[in-house]
């Protein structure tokens, strides 16, 4: 997967002090690609103190408003308040190569930068989402006669879900979460269908149990092949690790 660099407003807002929220506290974080920004936010939704022996929550409240803008407010045990992102970096030096922090505008004294629209959907726990070609952006995955093929005149979406998490449960997903990917018109069905590997060759067929992919597989492990058939040629999804094409989930 090629990686590409990946921008987030994170914003401080604390209740009781609407004046520092609308002033200060404004962080764009730059990340090495989306998939390391969302495992960042899942890491801050459980850092805690080192003074406390790893008891206490650094944050009180970290939420996602979309997949490029969070709010977050600090715990009394931060020991700091709208910087605490730098502090972050700094207390967790495994981030330092991924993440880059900058304080922005903070009481009018920087400048206030304008980040790009990376992110159409976020890829939360039972997302509904098209996958797509993220180089070759008009090639969706489609569902037809039991096999996912390339198109570029229909699309077909799938439900991403996390083992581990319970449906309702609008956890982020990261590359490491165990996850199914079930037909989504057939979700709300006695009959789901769900992706898993053939057994006889490298094709993605549907069962009605599901398989366990890892998240990852999304954007390391699944390629295309070529089908000829009366003359005309046509490209289905296969598992490929090592040759795959990039994707991405919209």
């Amino acid at each position: 997967m090629t990686d590409t660099l990946y921008y987030v407003y994170m914003k401080w807002t604390p209740p009781a002090d609407p004046a520092s929220a609308s002033n200060a506290g404004r962080n764009i974080m730059t990340f090495r690609s989306r998939q390391d920004a969302d495992e960042f936010f899942r890491f801050c939704l459980t850092a805690t103190d080192n003074k406390g022996l790893g008891k206490n929550l650094l944050f009180s409240e970290i939420n996602r408003e979309g997949p490029q803008l969070w709010s977050y407010n600090n715990s009394p045990y931060a020991g700091t308040s709208w910087e605490l992102p730098r502090y972050m970096i700094q207390w967790f030096p495994q981030w330092a190569p991924i993440c880059m922090p900058m304080l922005l505008n903070d009481w009018a004294g920087r400048v206030w930068n304008i980040i790009p629209n990376q992110a159409h959907s976020d890829w939360t726990n039972g997302a509904a989402l098209f996958i797509r070609n993220k180089q070759v952006t008009s090639e969706y995955w489609y569902y037809q006669s039991d096999h996912i093929w390339i198109s570029t005149t229909g699309r077909t979406k799938f439900i991403i879900r996390a083992t581990a998490f319970k449906n309702d449960d609008p956890q982020v997903l990261i590359r490491d979460d165990k996850v199914t990917i079930e037909l989504a018109e057939k979700a709300s069905t006695t009959n789901p269908l769900y992706v898993v590997p053939s057994t006889t060759d490298s094709k993605l067929i549907f069962s009605s149990v599901p398989y366990e992919w890892a998240f990852k597989d999304l954007f390391y492990s699944f390629g295309t092949e070529s089908v000829t058939d009366s003359g005309v040629t046509h490209f289905h999804v296969i598992r490929s690790p090592g040759t795959c094409v990039v994707w991405d989930l919209v």
